[in-house]
Order: structure tokens, then C-alpha cells, then sequence
């Protein structure tokens, strides 16, 4: 099975001053970003306007696959996360062959 690839939105800085965004880069008015809208906090979110909505529903265009990536959080011990919320689905840490089973029983279920 191939995983599907979630598409990150284009957001353009539509505000003065400049945001460091975790790719490293620093963004200024006018900047465009590419991003996952969990990438944003709320706070920064009214500093961009995303590029990519259907104008004549106003919406976002979503891509409702999942996507599931294993972060390391020290120790030996990782999370599940869904890259869509930016959450974990996973109650506590887990080491990384549990990770990959998770990953692999999740992925199962959802065929």
C-alpha cells in the first residue's frame, strides 16, 4: 500500500514585520509559505491569508487522507503522529519497532 501524499497549503504573509518559521527561513509581508495548516499556531494564522481556497465556497481545499509519520522524543521513545493535527495517536511513547507496528496494524485497518 502507498501512502498518500498530503498537500501543504500555500499561506502569504499579508502583515508587517517577520515570522522565523521552523523550515529556518524568515518570512516577510508578501512572503509565500507552504504549510500544513497545523504548522501555524492560531496567533499566525491571522498574519497569513492561505492562497489555496475555493473562492466560491470559501474554503480550504483539504486533502482528508492521513498521513502518519514517527517522531522521536528522546530516549529511545517515539509518537505516532497524524501530520494533519499535528497530534499523536498514541497514548504514551513507544519504542520505534512498536512505532513501525502501529503504524502498519493502523494502516491495516483502515483499507
Amino acid at each position: 500500500m502507498q501512502r498518500k501524499e498530503v498537500k501543504r497549503l500555500k499561506w502569504q504573509k499579508v502583515s508587517g514585520g517577520n515570522h522565523l518559521h521552523s523550515d529556518g527561513k524568515r518570512y516577510k509581508k508578501g512572503d509565500i509559505l507552504l504549510a500544513h495548516p497545523h504548522e501555524l499556531s492560531d496567533a499566525l494564522k491571522s498574519d497569513y491569508k492561505c492562497l489555496d481556497i475555493d473562492e466560491s465556497k470559501g474554503e480550504e481545499i483539504k486533502d482528508h487522507g492521513i498521513l502518519l509519520e514517527i517522531h522521536h522524543k528522546g530516549g529511545g521513545w517515539y509518537d505516532v503522529i497524524n501530520t494533519i493535527t499535528g497530534e499523536p495517536l498514541n497514548d504514551s511513547s513507544m519504542k520505534r519497532d512498536v512505532a513501525k507496528a502501529f503504524i502498519v496494524d493502523f494502516e491495516k485497518g483502515n483499507e
